[in-house]
């Protein structure tokens, strides 16, 4: 995939998620059920003092660092990266006081100048419902790898892989001709990847539409393989939308 076409994809989500914040927050308030399931890595990965620095690439409207505060317990330092600066504020705004919070606008497409100022390390670093949006095979492995490097040892890097390659996602498509034929920026569709495609979300005026990228199970591996961490946990979750696959960063 060129950088032309990443462009391109990032702008439709770009425009989505300014667009469309408020009543997209709306639908993304409860957290994730599967979440529960990382609290034994969350209160193993805290350092002295019972203390702990989260990095959330992708956090949204904040509602992970919600669930820390309502779940862990000791001092909780927290760093919120996410391009849309409407969904930024609305994490501000309803961020818990015990959580220590900074909340960044920072465009993750490109992930080594984006990371850069990010320098860690964290205790736990957590992609959540973000490698659907990354266009690129070398811009996902890239952002994996820039991520995994700020995991302090002892720590943890937690993924998810949305999967929604079903009949409820697949009546939500919209073909790539469709796309073009109304787009002032038309896709190559030659550059393309297998797995990338446009969703619909919402219905009347609040209709939008999202680039999505579904990564079968060989581009899984290659993900996790490439941060060069150690496997802790692999599970299905959220009514099996959600792979979670948590790795670790061994000490010494």
């Amino acid at each position: 995939m060129d950088r032309m076409t990443r462009k391109k994809l990032n702008a439709i989500n770009r425009d989505f998620y300014h667009e469309h914040a408020t009543s997209f927050s709306g639908t993304r308030a409860a957290p994730w059920a599967g979440w529960k399931r990382l609290e034994p890595h969350l209160v193993e990965a805290r350092g002295p003092n019972h203390s702990l620095r989260v990095l959330d690439a992708g956090c949204g409207n904040g509602r992970f660092a919600r669930f820390l505060g309502e779940r862990i317990s000791g001092d909780i330092e927290y760093l919120g990266l996410d391009a849309s600066e409407p969904l930024l504020e609305e994490a501000r705004r309803r961020n818990p006081e015990r959580v220590r919070a900074r909340f960044e606008r920072i465009d993750l497409l490109e992930p080594e100048s984006a990371l850069g100022k990010i320098q860690g390390p964290f205790e736990f670093v957590a992609v959540f419902a973000l490698l659907h949006h990354i266009p690129g095979t070398e811009a996902r492995l890239e952002l994996i790898r820039e991520l995994a490097r700020r995991v302090a040892p002892g720590g943890y890097l937690a993924l998810s892989f949305w999967n929604f390659d079903n009949a409820r996602f697949v009546a939500r498509q919209i073909s790539w001709d469709e796309h073009n034929a109304h787009a002032p920026e038309p896709i190559e569709p030659g550059q393309l990847e297998a797995g990338d495609r446009l969703l619909r979300w919402g219905v009347g005026a609040d209709a939008g539409v999202r680039y999505c990228h579904f990564a079968d199970e060989a581009e899984r591996e290659r993900l996790t393989r490439s941060t060069g961490l150690e496997p802790a946990e692999t599970y299905l979750a959220d009514g099996s939308l959600n792979d979670y696959r948590v790795l670790f960063c061994k000490k010494g």
